[in-house]
């Protein structure tokens, strides 16, 4: 862990999902390169994808299927948006689990308020949390359902905190990409960047986390658990 000592007004921990509790990459790309199969599409590189998650599903799409150029289902399409999302909401726990020391760390942080803040759709949040028995460490969690502002706005952000009623110095936001990151600074939060998930570190890096964690079991020391 890297970064300025702990604040001690520190009540809540808001975390991303994908690329940060949890290993979601090869289930996305899979239903991603069926999604592109379907609509007559090359399938692509898991690491090439990986460069594309982060700013939720219609755009995910928009830039796989833009990939081959123009043409049919090049764009972010209703089709091949639904196919996607119904594809992975069957399959988004085939391989998905918690990143290392996930579970444990979270078993450490009983004193702080858990929150999750995410661009993925309630449908396949719950279908995660419920299937990896992973619900009750959570006070709330923020999806578009709930905020149709996505990060990187602060929006999201700033309903946690009000459902909450807690202050901005009060919460510490936790992602693996730029949109945490500068979602997070938009609301005032304290921010933590990883850079053992989906996002490419050194994009973590440059939106200037307080912040950074190359392992989620850091977390807990850091925290003084």
């Amino acid at each position: 862990m890297a970064g300025r000592s702990l604040p001690l007004s520190l009540r809540a921990l808001s975390f991303d999902l994908d690329g940060t509790l949890l290993d979601t990459l090869p289930d996305i790309a899979a239903s991603v390169n069926r999604t592109l199969e379907a609509f007559g599409r090359p399938s692509l590189p898991l690491a090439l994808i990986g460069t594309m998650v982060g700013d939720g599903a219609r755009t995910l799409l928009a830039r796989a299927l833009g990939q081959g150029g123009a043409g049919p289902g090049a764009g972010p399409g209703d089709p091949a948006l639904d196919f996607f999302l119904r594809d992975y909401l069957r399959h988004c726990l085939a391989e998905t689990r918690p990143y290392p020391g996930v579970r444990e760390t979270l078993e450490r942080l009983g004193d702080y308020r858990l929150i999750i803040v995410t661009n993925k759709p309630r449908l396949q949040v719950d279908r995660m949390l419920d299937g990896l028995a992973l619900r009750n460490y959570f006070a709330l969690v923020i999806t578009p359902d709930e905020c149709p502002e996505r990060k990187p706005d602060p929006a999201p952000f700033r309903m946690a905190l009000a459902r909450l009623a807690l202050a901005p110095g009060e919460m510490a936001h936790i992602g693996d990409s730029p949109c945490d990151i500068l979602g997070g600074k938009a609301a005032g939060l304290l921010t933590v960047g990883v850079t053992y998930g989906i996002g490419a570190a050194e994009e973590v890096r440059a939106a200037g986390p307080d912040y950074l964690l190359a392992r989620f079991e850091e977390l807990a020391p850091w925290l003084g658990k």
